[in-house]
């Protein structure tokens, strides 16, 4: 009963890491992926940003996350034309709102003030620049996910099919 009871909580084996240590070893030494191009301080010394690794950026509010997430998302994003074609970048957002993500996801694309920026969106420019850089208006797509459970953001991100997620968010 005992053993049942085991095989019933913890599956038949136990899982870790029990597989050969060469296998790992040369699984861990791709350098492909999306490359740290923001920093060449995290160019140097970061492999390349694979589907399914996770990266947490912790600081206090008001330190510059979502301006670091903003600029690494537009640096994976130009990337990702190549490496990952018609597939989008998420980012999905809790503090603050997908709105005002879109408009600093621009201004990073276009690097100009928000004067510039209004007057380069009335022309049509600005939309032009930023489908251009990413290839397409909706390749990083900015999602609300306040307020939302683990379940909720899961079919977010299922419902997008993207190449890679941020998460930007407090707490």
């Amino acid at each position: 009963a005992q053993n049942t009871r085991k095989a019933i909580a913890y599956g038949s084996a136990p899982n870790w890491a029990s597989g050969d240590i060469l296998d790992y070893l040369a699984a861990d030494s791709d350098d492909g992926g999306l490359q740290w191009t923001t920093f060449s301080i995290l160019q140097q010394t970061l492999k390349g940003f694979q589907k399914g690794d996770n990266i947490a950026v912790v600081a206090p509010t008001d330190k510059g996350k979502t301006s670091l997430l903003c600029r690494l998302a537009v640096d994976f994003q130009h990337q990702a034309r190549e490496l990952y074609p018609g597939q989008p970048r998420l980012y999905l957002v809790n503090e603050g709102t997908q709105e005002k993500i879109t408009t600093r996801l621009y201004q990073t694309v276009s690097g100009v003030s928000r004067v510039e920026m209004q007057k380069m969106a009335e022309s049509g420019e600005l939309q032009k620049t930023y489908a251009e850089h990413l290839g397409g208006r909706d390749m990083i797509r900015a999602v609300n996910i306040r307020g939302k459970n683990a379940a909720q953001g899961s079919r977010s991100i299922e419902q997008h099919g993207p190449h890679t997620v941020s998460t930007d968010m407090t707490g």
